[in-house]
């Protein structure tokens, strides 16, 4: 089985900045200070989930991409999508220059280092989302490279999966959830072991429908207080017990 290291940067106007880690099972977000959220278990939207699976199709999943940089497999990403009728050629330059404008912002020193950190022997997701004023509706593309590049993502781990969405600027929210739902897939080492025996962008489909079909969701609950052994309250008048899984947070 093989565990993946991922990591997501945003960009507004464009500025990047490195927002969030996986690995482990575990999530952290980091600060615009600097520094990073204690480990927690990830959540998924499931609408953003959806928008992931309804977004993704021939026409933008790339496998076994020969790119031998980061602006290489932008312009394939790109001309694809001018190709599918999803972006208007005009805009293509600005998709690119989007992307260029992107520096390393991974894999700062050790005191930046973020508690889960990728292994050595770890290969790594990078998730691209770009918040510009060119778009009026989200576009999304998943690359599975060929061979794994330095892209500066933390501990210079090689990069095996790049995912791109480009969203209009005043849906980053929206955009940000659905790169948190491919992350909590990519983080099932099942999934990345199907995946990667995916010959075609058909195959990766159905491995990607095959995983949606195993997830299962706990819903939103509230747990009866003791309020019985506290001596009071009737029917209406329940207290929530905070201390117990699913009392009004999403697991």
């Amino acid at each position: 089985r093989r565990r993946l290291f991922i990591e997501m940067e945003q960009a507004e106007a464009g500025v990047w900045r490195e927002t969030d880690h996986w690995n482990w099972a575990l999530a952290q977000e980091k600060a615009t200070d600097g520094t990073w959220s204690r480990p927690h278990l990830p959540t998924i939207s499931i609408a953003s989930l959806m928008a992931l699976y309804n977004g993704l199709g021939d026409h933008n999943v790339h496998l076994e991409l020969p790119a031998v940089s980061l602006l290489e497999a932008v312009e394939v990403v790109g001309d694809k999508l001018v190709q599918s009728g999803e972006l208007p050629a005009e805009a293509l330059p600005q998709l690119v220059a989007a992307l260029s404008s992107r520096d390393a912002v991974g894999g700062g020193d050790a005191a930046d280092e973020s508690a889960l950190a990728p292994d050595a022997n770890e290969e790594a997701a990078l998730l691209l989302l770009s918040h510009v004023d060119f778009l009026d509706k989200p576009l999304m593309s998943f690359v599975r490279l060929k061979t794994c590049l330095d892209l500066g993502a933390e501990g210079k781990t090689p990069v095996r999966y790049l995912f791109f969405h480009f969203g209009p600027r005043g849906q980053a929210a929206a955009s940000e959830k659905v790169g948190k739902a491919l992350a909590g897939i990519l983080l099932d080492e099942d999934f990345i072991s199907a995946s990667l025996a995916a010959s075609s962008s058909r195959h990766f489909l159905r491995v990607l429908a095959c995983q949606l079909d195993c997830m299962t969701v706990v819903p939103h609950s509230h747990m009866r207080g003791h309020e019985t052994a506290n001596g009071g309250g009737s029917g209406g008048d329940r207290a929530t017990d905070d201390s117990s899984p699913g009392s009004g947070g999403p697991l």
